[in-house]
């Protein structure tokens, strides 16, 4: 090919392009390009190996072979990628978006594979150009994008681009639309921008704003985790590009950090056995750094960070405390002193949590973890707020100091006194762990810090508290380890000199404590770690005398040799003595001795009740001591001050103990704990309940738990006194918790009343009027009726009904159903009231049978039944839309927590107002537990008919919340239910298919693992069964040079034998397309049975409906002489459908089945019609669209079987045939194919014309739109097949599907059968690039 005819006919753009890559590859002339290029004569061979490498249908193996050789042959100089770009030049200029694509591709890794080869300059530049100019073609995007990274990462020793040439590229680069790019092409977009950055930072940063913008534009949307890794990267070098506080990053940065910001907390998860895949710390560190790049982030970074530290998931507090520490040493002390303040009380809520307990809200220990980060967070924003102090500590540390926690330390330090309180004592420990992590920022916080503590420490040598002790001894060790780490770097440590010359006093403050310490474990602990940091100082050792040094050591010797006295410190003080006489500075003592004495000594009362579960399994043998446990934690609560402030963390469990300990008495044990009880209630509280105040809070708390335990017929407890005390401390306590606690005995109570004595009636009514007089809590109130409207509906009491009743009107009307002047508008008791429904029918900790509760079966669902009348009246009623949407919050809260039967009795009034409790729900939790009421709905049988009829409101519904964010478990469940709606009756999700599919295909990318899982099942659902039901035939081919004469034997040129039938066409055809296909058809007992097995297996067809009948299996005798042909059927097993036992059917229950659960059935009419009929009419019943062919049979076809019929395909020859109608001509076939619409039921047409390829007919509002698609060699089977695939399957719309069949059709006109039928990716290929035809 000729240079001329090379560029002729292309775009100006495109020719010159290539004319000026090839003329620069010859210094620039462009004459002698076209020269070099017709008179090359070289060796040809090198061609071969370009043209099998472009060859796709090469398998991978030779094309990569092919490279190679190339390859060697470049690296060898017997070619030159010159050659190779005058050879492809018409594949880079072609005007075939997919020989271009290829021809770029390849030039891309070529080049790519030449990184250490030698190349000139000037090719390189050339080679840059234009690779840059064929970004902006999406055919050659992906090899420009290899070649241009290739190039940019070039060492200059091998031949570089030019650092001007850097510039175009970004240019180019930056107005990509990038997420509309594939993975590997975006990801090599990032590669290159970074590579650009790094290598060339000058010259890149000229553009300025116009880079910093398109970064941004690059970046926002990405998801990909591995783009992301370089996107956070460009980020960070960006930040080290322009520095300038008026440049243009510093202009951008708030845009620019909300990009980013939202990726933040980072919760990728590595996928399972990807060995190739980033790691979530990989991405946790860039993104790091991106927030760190710059201090222009700052204003925008520390209030996100301080904002998901305040949040209750540890890993959020995590990252946001690791990314804190690193964001505030790289942003400095001017930052530092900016937000000192917010940072020091956002880190002390989680450093010191309440102040005054070691529990966190949810009642366990707080997060180790947490707190270690806060810790290293808080060294960190010291150590910045101190880089260029050079006085006495920047802002942040003097916050810390002057915080009411070292004043309270002090306080301690500057006189003698004992800690007894458990959680002060954990609070002396924190506020240690907290001034080392100052002290070891920088040698200055350490010395601003011992001049803090020492002085006022060494003032008082009485000082003998060990949790004092331990924060002396924590501030010493963190001292020690700076030092050591500062003589390690040969610095100076003169900053040393205070400590110094405190060591020798604090020896023997330390030596004097551990004298006088005795038994005492903690202070031995804490004193012998006290003596080790100060003998392990750097160079202290040396300057003390002999007997100095004796003395301390012999007092450790003396724990170890004594192990039995102090078997706690024993392995600490071998530690100690080793690291001292071998003067090994590094090793450390541990305080955490006193902090699990502290906690232990809190926690006995707790670890007590251990015993308790010996006798769970034995309650006999149990009752004795679980009656003399009782009776001894009744006596310790008489001995305990009233007044004293027990905390919720503490009060709960003891609660809980004592109400497992009462519950495991027997009956006269019970009178005897409530008798002692009852005595001391009344002895420490005031007599007069109205007077009562809230430091007897406590006690009336766990007098509650001793009653809720209490069985039945315990006279002391019916007593109207003791309810109006626990109505008023339920209503006055300050926890919620214990407020609930109480009010569940107070149900209790009122649940156990007998019969015989005062009226419950009265007493209930007694109850909701004193209710009705407190109006100081309103909400609390509801929870309180709340409780007593399920003691009641336990015992089956119809007074139920009036509280019921109640908490209806509060959902309609807010306070104005309690309280005449109540505002109606508020949302506090309404939402109380809404969550009142669930208590009435949820599981309760305390109102059970094991706590000896009245229960009456099944009370949930008559307390349901009877309940869904009202609701439903009160819905009808509802004075405004907030009304009806606060009763059908209350509805969600109740059938949450109903037995699921339950509500599916009442199915249709349920489903409907479980649609919008789904959009109305407040929280994550409800919201969860109705979507699982749906998939209740879409799992029962009886129930699918309420989902079907509401189906396009249902889907809408579930395709809002998989997008829903607060709640991964939601969007999982909500996925799933999608997937029970892809299983339901095609023709009933028919409508609303596309938006569930798209809905399903986005939910692939959703961060969250399990989500992704729920979508991939769900999506697998969605792949229904296309079910052939049709012949079967072996075809046996024989070429002839003419047909025998009667009597004559004549050789044949070939023959051949393969499976066949229009029922084995379709089904090859829907497998191959990729869609999970069977086909139900008979075979005979013979060798071709097995060869039609084997066809339709590799085609990937399920064959389990194959059956296997006594005559031989169908076969085709074509005789091909010529252009013509003539066929000898034999029938065979296609005809032989014997009737099954009940003389009615001829398919097996599971062929129904199959039938039922497909996606769309397709028959033909080589088998009998009685058996097509059959299949029909189960399709039509269950909802399935059934596609017929007419070919196989000249026979009309029956008006049953029409009726049918979804889809009718059809030819213009057989059609007329078919429906008993005249004509021959193809407007009389169209005419006729408008008939089976107007008049015999069927919904479309699919009829192929000889003239005019596919056209199909389609009932659209009582009109017949006509959609054509030209083609020619039309293979009807396949267009049929493809069809259904195109339009029931993948929900396409008919244009495109038309469009797909008649693709699909065009490509099976190749040799080889079914296995050159063609598959789903040569179908969309093909229709990619013919679609301007």
């Amino acid at each position: 090919m000729s240079y001329e005819m090379m560029v002729a006919g292309l775009e100006a753009d495109e020719a010159s392009i290539v004319c000026i890559l090839i003329a620069s590859i010859h210094s620039g002339d462009v004459e002698a390009g076209r020269r070099h290029f017709q008179s090359a004569s070289f060796d040809q061979s090198w061609r071969t190996h370009v043209d099998a490498a472009l060859d796709s249908q090469s398998s991978g193996h030779d094309r990569a072979a092919a490279q190679d050789a190339l390859l060697l042959l470049l690296q060898q100089r017997n070619i030159s990628i010159n050659d190779i770009v005058l050879h492809l030049g018409s594949c880079l200029t072609s005007t075939d978006f997919l020989v271009r694509s290829k021809g770029m591709t390849f030039l891309g890794e070529m080049v790519a594979r030449l990184h250490s080869t030698r190349l000139e300059e000037h090719v390189v530049h050339s080679l840059a150009l234009f690779f840059t100019a064929r970004i902006e073609d999406s055919a050659c995007l992906h090899g420009a994008l290899l070649g241009c990274n290739s190039l940019y990462k070039r060492a200059k020793d091998v031949g570089e681009v030019a650092a001007q040439d850097a510039v175009q590229v970004i240019k180019t680069v930056k107005w990509l639309d990038m997420q509309s790019l594939a993975q590997q092409d975006r990801l090599l977009c990032f590669e290159l921008l970074v590579t650009l950055v790094e290598r060339h930072p000058s010259e890149v940063g000229t553009l300025g704003t116009d880079l910093v913008t398109g970064a941004a534009q690059l970046i926002e949307g990405e998801k990909d985790p591995r783009c992301l890794l370089l996107a956070f990267r460009l980020i960070e070098r960006l930040g080290s590009l322009f520095p300038d506080p008026k440049g243009p990053l510093a202009q951008a940065a708030p845009d620019l950090f909300d990009i980013i910001a939202c990726y933040f907390p980072i919760s990728f998860k590595l996928r399972p056995n990807d060995s190739k895949d980033i790691s979530r710390e990989d991405l946790i560190a860039s993104l790091k750094s991106a927030f760190a790049a710059s201090s222009f982030f700052a204003s925008e970074c520390i209030p996100l960070l301080l904002e998901k530290l305040s949040s209750s998931v540890q890993d959020s507090k995590l990252q946001s405390l690791e990314f804190l520490g690193d964001c505030a040493v790289a942003y400095g002390e001017r930052v530092m002193d900016e937000y000192a303040r917010p940072i020091w009380v956002a880190l002390k809520a989680e450093l010191f949590p309440h102040l005054t307990s070691f529990y966190s809200e949810s009642g366990k220990l707080q997060d180790p973890e947490v707190f270690r980060a806060a810790t290293i967070c808080l060294t960190q924003c010291v150590k910045a707020s101190l880089r260029h102090s050079d006085h006495d500590g920047g802002q942040f540390l003097r916050l810390i100091l002057d915080d009411e926690i070292c004043s309270h330390l002090l306080q301690y330090l500057t006189r003698k006194a004992t800690i007894a309180d458990a959680q002060e004592k954990h609070h002396m420990q924190t506020v240690g762990q907290v001034l080392s992590a100052a002290a070891r920022a920088s040698p200055l916080s350490s010395n601003i810090i011992s001049a803090t503590i020492l002085p006022a420490f060494l003032s008082n040598k009485t000082c003998s508290d060990a949790h004092v002790l331990g924060v002396v001894v924590s501030v010493l060790t963190a001292i020690r380890e700076v030092a050591v780490e500062q003589v390690s770097l040969l610095c100076d440590i003169q900053w040393l000199d205070r400590v110094f010359s405190s060591l020798t006093k604090l020896l023997l403050i330390f030596s004097d404590n551990l004298k006088s310490a005795s038994m005492n474990e903690a202070i031995t602990a804490i004193c012998v770690s006290g003596l080790q940091c100060v003998a392990t100082f750097p160079g202290y050792l040396s300057s003390l005398s002999e007997a100095q040094v004796y003395e301390f050591v012999s007092h450790l010797l003396e724990l170890v040799l004594d192990k039995g006295k102090h078997a706690n410190s024993w392995d600490q003080a071998v530690q100690a003595v080793a690291s001292i006489c071998a003067t090994e500075d590094q090793l450390s003592a541990s305080t955490g001795s006193a902090s699990v004495a502290a906690k232990h000594h809190l926690l006995i009362p707790l670890f007590s009740g251990e015993f308790l579960a010996l006798y769970e399994n034995d309650i006999e043998r149990g009752h004795a001591p679980a009656l003399q446990f009782s009776m001894q934690l009744w006596s310790s609560f008489q001995s305990l001050p009233l007044d004293i402030d027990i905390p919720e963390e503490i009060l709960i469990p003891w609660m809980d103990l004592v109400r497992t300990a009462v519950s495991m008495c027997d009956l006269s044990g019970q009178e005897a704990v409530v008798l002692k009880s009852y005595d001391i209630l009344c002895s420490r509280c005031s007599k007069d309940h109205d007077t009562m105040d809230g430091k007897q809070a406590w006690l009336i708390a766990i007098w509650s738990s001793t009653a809720v335990a209490m069985r039945p017929n315990i006279q002391l407890l019916q007593d109207e006194k003791i309810i109006q005390l626990l109505l008023k401390t339920s209503l006055e306590v300050q926890s919620s918790a214990v407020s609930e606690y109480i009010a569940q005995a107070l149900a209790s109570i009122l649940n156990k009343w007998p019969t015989t004595s005062y009226p419950l009636d009265g007493v209930v009514q007694n109850v909701l009027d004193e209710l009705r007089a407190f109006g100081t809590d309103t909400p609390r109130l509801v929870s309180i009726l709340a409780w007593i409207a399920k003691a009641l509906a336990m015992r089956g009491d119809n007074k139920v009904a009036l509280v019921a009743g109640i908490l209806i009107e509060i959902l309609r009307q807010g306070k104005g159903a309690l309280y005449a002047d109540g505002d109606g508008e508020d949302s506090m008791i309404r939402r109380a009231a809404a969550k009142a429904l669930g208590v009435i029918v949820g599981d309760a900790k305390a109102l059970n049978k094991r706590h000896f509760a009245t229960v009456q079966p099944l009370y949930t669902q008559r307390f349901f039944h009877s309940f869904l009348p009202p609701l439903l009246h009160a819905l009808r009623d509802a004075p405004d839309n907030v009304s009806r949407v606060w009763l059908i919050r209350g509805f969600s809260h109740l059938i949450v927590n109903v037995p699921t039967t339950a509500v599916l009795m009442e199915g249709n009034k349920v489903f409907p107002l479980l649609l919008e409790a789904l959009s109305n729900a407040e929280d994550s939790d409800t919201l969860l537990g109705n979507l699982l009421i749906l998939s209740a709905f879409l799992m029962d049988e009886k129930s699918k008919g309420a989902v079907i009829d509401r189906i396009g409101l249902v889907i809408t519904c579930l395709v809002e919340l998989v997008q829903y964010q607060h709640s991964t478990a939601v969007r999982e469940t909500a996925l799933q239910c999608l997937g029970a709606i892809v299983s339901l009756p095609f023709a009933s999700i028919y409508p609303s298919s596309r938006k569930v599919l798209k809905t399903l295909h986005r939910a692939l990318d959703d961060p969250k693992r399990s989500v992704k899982q729920a979508a991939i099942m769900s999506v697998t659902k969605s792949h229904k069964l296309v079910l052939v039901l049709g012949s079967v035939y072996a075809n046996v081919v024989v070429q002839l040079e003419r047909l025998p004469l009667a009597g004559e034997t004549l050789a044949a040129r070939s023959s051949s034998c393969s499976a066949g039938g229009r029922g084995v066409n379709q089904a090859a055809c829907a497998a191959r397309l990729s869609c999970p296909t069977n086909l139900i058809a008979q075979v005979g007992n013979d060798g071709h049975a097995a060869l039609v097995r084997e066809a339709l297996a590799s085609a990937g067809v399920r064959v389990d409906h194959l059956s296997t009948v006594s005559v031989a299996t169908g076969q085709a005798v074509v005789m091909m002489q010529g252009v013509g042909k003539t066929v000898i059927v034999v029938e065979g097993a296609n005809v032989s459908w014997p009737r099954l036992d009940d003389g009615y059917g001829r398919l097996q229950p599971a062929a129904q089945q199959n039938i039922r659960a497909a996606a769309v059935l397709l028959l033909q009419r080589e088998i009998p019609d009685a058996v097509n009929i059959e299949a029909a009419k189960i399709a039509k019943t269950a909802g399935v669209p059934v596609v017929l062919s007419t070919g196989g049979s000249e026979s009309l076809l029956p008006a049953e079987l029409l009726e049918c019929v979804t889809v009718l395909s059809t030819s213009d020859e057989e059609l007329a045939r078919a429906v008993g109608l005249k004509g021959d001509t193809e407007d009389d076939a169209v005419a006729a194919a408008r008939r089976c619409i107007a008049d015999m039921g069927v919904k479309q047409v699919l009829l192929q014309l000889r003239s005019q390829g596919l056209l199909l007919l389609v009932t659209q509002d009582e009109e017949t739109a006509v959609v054509s698609a030209p083609t020619s060699s039309l293979g009807d089977d396949i267009a049929t097949a493809a069809y259904a695939v195109a339009a029931f399957i993948d929900a396409q719309p008919h244009p495109s599907a038309l469009k797909f069949a008649a693709c699909a059709a065009l490509l099976c006109n190749r040799p080889g059968g079914i296995a050159a039928l063609p598959d789903r990716k040569a179908v969309l290929d093909h229709l990619v690039h013919h679609s301007e035809e």
